[in-house]
Order: C-alpha cells, then sequence, then structure tokens
C-alpha cells in the first residue's frame, strides 16, 4: 500500500531500472518509518533491502529462471 501512494506522489515518472526504482522507495520508506512511533529496525530493514535488490538484479539466477 506505501508504495501506492509513493507512485502517486512522484511529480514526474522516469523510466528506471527496477532496482532504482526500489532503491528509491526504500530510501522513502526508511525515513518514513524512522519518523513513526513505531519501532524500527535498521539492520532488519537494509537486510530486507538488500535481498530484495538480489532479487530484482538482471544478474540474480531467479530473475533469468
Amino acid at each position: 500500500m506505501a508504495i501506492l501512494s509513493w507512485l502517486t506522489s512522484k511529480q514526474r515518472f522516469t523510466r528506471k531500472s527496477a532496482v532504482d526504482e526500489f532503491q528509491e522507495f526504500a530510501k522513502a520508506e526508511e525515513k518514513r518509518q524512522r519518523s513513526s512511533d513505531s519501532d524500527f529496525d535498521k539492520d532488519t530493514f537494509q537486510q530486507a533491502v538488500q535481498l530484495v535488490k538480489q532479487k530484482l538484479s538482471p544478474s540474480s539466477k531467479e530473475y533469468k529462471s
């Protein structure tokens, strides 16, 4: 749900790779999580971001399957 509101708030959608788009989203989401009152674990968040980036990467074996 957060990604949809993030995408609609973009002024101009430029064509980027999925990894670049996700990285931009992750940066905004991390900032949002830090400013909220919730318990935010930066290490776990970064591990999850790295996992998704690895899966989205065109050089990933799972991507080519």
